[in-house]
């Protein structure tokens, strides 16, 4: 995973004798997590934009109509209520119209339970990135401190597709120019 890569940098930075350091990946944060047995929604006729309906006006403010009041124009949101967004039992209780109009509970169809997921992941040229950030001790450059952690000839190897990315135009303040 990509949390289980940028824990593996922070060793060999301090190992070549930096401090201080850290990502930009940061902990990861509670998520609802709803799981669809796709076969089962079919034989119960339900359909993945009734689903998707479903949980947008649990949680967000889904409009449903608008309101006029004189020259004022009032939207009609739904949501579920704060105590029901928190509790992942409470979701499970939720109905879902089948083409055929009958409603039918989520918990027929899905598994829902709690876990745990970035809440934003870095991007870099549309790539997944973790950026690892340390500092040098003083007289020591920077860069030196990168080459003896960077994996290199008779050292271990990173996995395929890591890359370690030295940015010099970080350490002078500027942002690196895109390729």
């Amino acid at each position: 995973t990509l949390r289980g890569l940028a824990d593996q940098v922070p060793p060999a930075l301090r190992a070549a004798g930096g401090y201080k350091v850290h990502d930009d990946l940061g902990l990861k944060v509670p998520a609802l997590e709803i799981r669809i047995d796709q076969e089962r929604a079919n034989v119960l006729v339900v359909l993945n934009p009734a689903i998707g309906d479903l949980t947008r006006g649990a949680f967000a403010d889904y409009p449903v109509t608008e309101l006029r009041e004189g020259n004022h124009v009032v939207p009609v949101i739904i949501r579920l209520r704060a105590e029901e967004r928190n509790a992942a039992d409470k979701i499970k209780s939720l109905y879902v119209f089948s083409t055929q109009q009958h409603l039918i509970p989520i918990e027929s169809f899905a598994q829902v339970g709690v876990g745990a997921d970035f809440p934003v992941v870095p991007h870099y040229n549309k790539l997944r990135t973790v950026t690892v950030k340390s500092f040098a001790r003083l007289g020591e450059l920077p860069s030196a401190v990168v080459a003896r952690a960077q994996p290199g000839p008779g050292r271990s190897s990173a996995r395929r597709g890591v890359r370690w990315r030295v940015f010099p135009a970080l350490a002078a303040g500027r942002r690196p120019e895109p390729r």
